[in-house]
């Protein structure tokens, strides 16, 4: 595949990447999370993961070796951020594929992927695999990063088969504080996205 990336955001570093996924592939991922959806939760391996109002989501967990479409995409996920793609399982530095399913007014409340742990291990990218249209221009369901673009924002919500790549550490291994972002509330209709995340230098 010829993928190209298209800045959107110099602080935080984001970028948009066309066609990243093809229909089958989008409905196999959705096929294959919806029957696992259950409510979203928040915090991390230190806090434990819970339930918060700040996210009202469902989602489902889909490992790379799940079937032929989930290998696909994470050996394309490492070709697109250029690293070896032996290192993205969870043994390594890559966590399982998380779906997320939002209708009904759901989002997800500004928050950043990278967490303080007092451990040096770290989400260090998100990519966003986008796996519905938005219903109509004010449908909502947008990725808001509030703090771009010198404070005064930016939304993005690419289309199905697109994706959003942004990096969550500066390059000095630093959270990147103008990395917080956030899923817009859905208004119409309904949004399905994927959270693939790598990590630095490897899973906690």
């Amino acid at each position: 595949m010829h993928l190209e990336l298209e800045v959107i955001s110099l602080a935080p570093r984001a970028f948009v990447i066309k066609n990243f996924l093809n229909d089958f592939e989008v409905n196999s991922i959705i096929r294959g999370a919806r029957s696992r959806l259950h409510h979203s939760s928040v915090g991390d391996t230190d806090t434990g993961a819970f339930e918060s109002d700040t996210r009202t989501s469902s989602n489902a967990w889909l490992p790379r070796q799940f079937n032929a479409v989930t290998e696909t995409l994470f050996r394309r996920a490492a070709d697109l951020i250029q690293i070896d793609e032996r290192h993205l399982t969870r043994s390594d530095a890559a966590e399982d594929m998380q779906v997320v399913h939002y209708v009904n007014g759901q989002r997800y409340d500004a928050h950043h992927d990278w967490g303080v742990s007092g451990h040096p291990e770290s989400r260090y990218l998100t990519l966003l695999l986008y796996l519905t249209d938005m219903a109509s221009p004010d449908a909502g369901g947008e990725t808001s990063f509030p703090k771009a673009d010198h404070g005064r924002g930016i939304k993005v919500h690419p289309g199905k088969g697109s994706a959003v790549l942004f990096y969550n550490l500066l390059p000095d291994g630093n959270g990147d504080d103008l990395s917080l972002h956030a899923a817009l509330p859905v208004f119409e209709g309904e949004k399905w996205l994927a959270n693939f995340w790598v990590w630095d230098p490897k899973m906690k």
